[in-house]
């Protein structure tokens, strides 16, 4: 099979990047030829990327007022969310005639013989070029961009182009799948249920493998030998309930000062979380450090004895995070809330602990029972790595995707002949 990947975040530094990089990858093991929009670019080991500051080299012309646009969009988003919306349509408008123009050249060279997009809000041309071409398109959602806004944002009012857009894409598609069964749920409302799968995220099993992770030099170098650690690595979003994670490092060192808190990213609560930790006086227990690049994540995910989420219990979540899938491969076990499809991963006991309702005093209740029983721990990382390696690889989620491909095409055929 021929399959054209498109995923305007292909080259990010986001979970949308990772996503596509690793299906792309899964699906070339399985024997099948892929190529992706955008190409796939070569990625730095590890460095991070710094733009040049050398004065004698002044930006031109042209890219002076691109930059200039750039400040400007950023300062019309900031107006109100109405504004923000109508940006978005415009630059989703301009840049769907460019994705047309240069898809044209590429399905007349590769011709696919199916199209799997992950969309963009409002760029359209990969649909243009599907019809055009009268190529099945396979939808991957792994979030709700309208649902989203409503859910975090309180911008459901300002949605209704989002709204519009997403759901117009889904009737377009002739398949589509998400992440969890909530967005599955979603996309039934305008497609045919029997068109759509949840397929969940996935991890390489390869390099999130605890036996070839040593972090003994790392633990000693940010002062944690003899800590028992407990990690969150993620961009600092509202609906992540940081809150929540600061008071339970402060209930745990309340009991044993053993306790440790280390939180990697950025994001926007970054400097509100900064300033509960100082308010509660928490600093000699809380460990933050700034982005890291996604090759730097299995070292320090070694650092972690306990991985924990701490999200809040939100009606309609929805999430399916890529490092619960690399917490269970490096055999972290995983304290989470007990919301949305999280319990369709987590067992109980068994795979992680399910905490519901999501306070700090029962996270912490969980965390120190299960810790009077090394066995039981024990017996939950190695389920934990068990069952990413047998059920949750990117190899497992390329077969499952490229399945439901097999049925689009064999629709579109099907769909010919009648």
């Amino acid at each position: 099979m021929k399959i054209l990947y498109a995923c305007q975040r292909i080259n990010s530094d986001d979970g949308s990047a990772i996503h596509g990089r690793e299906f792309a990858r899964g699906a070339a093991q399985l024997g099948h030829e892929i190529r992706t929009f955008p190409d796939i670019k070569p990625r730095a080991n590890g460095a991070a990327k710094h733009r040049s500051l050398n004065p004698a080299k002044r930006p031109g012309r042209r890219q002076q007022l691109k930059s200039a646009w750039r400040r400007t969009k950023r300062a019309l988003r900031r107006t109100n969310p109405y504004v923000s919306e109508l940006v978005s349509w415009g630059e989703g408008v301009s840049g769907s005639f460019r994705q047309r123009r240069l898809l044209r050249e590429i399905v007349a060279e590769f011709r696919p013989d199916v199209v799997v997009l992950r969309p963009a809000p409002f760029y359209d041309g990969v649909q243009w070029i599907c019809k055009e071409f009268g190529l099945p398109c396979v939808l991957e959602l792994n979030c709700l961009v309208a649902a989203e806004k409503t859910i975090f944002n309180r911008q459901s009012a300002a949605s209704f182009l989002t709204r519009w857009w997403e759901q117009r894409t889904i009737r377009r598609a002739d398949a589509a799948f998400g992440v969890t069964k909530q967005v599955k749920q979603a996309i039934d409302q305008y497609l045919d249920a029997s068109r759509s799968r949840t397929i969940a995220n996935g991890v390489d099993t390869d390099t999130f493998n605890p036996e070839r992770i040593d972090s003994t030099g790392l633990r000693r170098d940010l002062g944690l030998e003899g800590k028992t650690v407990l990690g969150v690595i993620g961009s600092y979003k509202p609906w992540h309930g940081l809150e929540t994670t600061i008071e339970l490092i402060e209930k745990l060192t309340q009991h044993d000062s053993k306790y440790h808190l280390l939180i990697i990213g950025q994001g926007p609560m970054y400097e509100p979380i900064g300033r509960a930790i100082r308010e509660r006086n928490l600093d000699s227990y809380v460990t933050r450090l700034g982005q890291i690049t996604h090759d730097q994540v299995p070292q320090h995910l070694g650092l972690f004895d306990f991985a924990v989420m701490t999200y809040a219990d939100t009606p309609g979540f929805y999430m399916s995070p890529l490092k619960m899938y690399e917490y269970l491969a490096m055999g972290i076990p995983v304290v989470t809330s007990d919301v949305g499809d999280l319990r369709e991963t987590i067992e109980d006991g068994v795979t992680g602990l399910l905490v519901h309702p999501p306070t700090a005093e029962n996270f912490a209740t969980a965390i120190l029972e299960i810790e009077k029983s090394p066995e039981r721990l024990a017996s939950i990382r190695a389920n934990a790595r068990k069952l990413a390696v047998e059920k949750l690889s990117w190899r497992q989620n390329a077969a499952a995707v490229l399945e439901l491909c097999r049925q689009a095409i064999d629709l579109r055929r099907g769909a010919i002949h009648n």
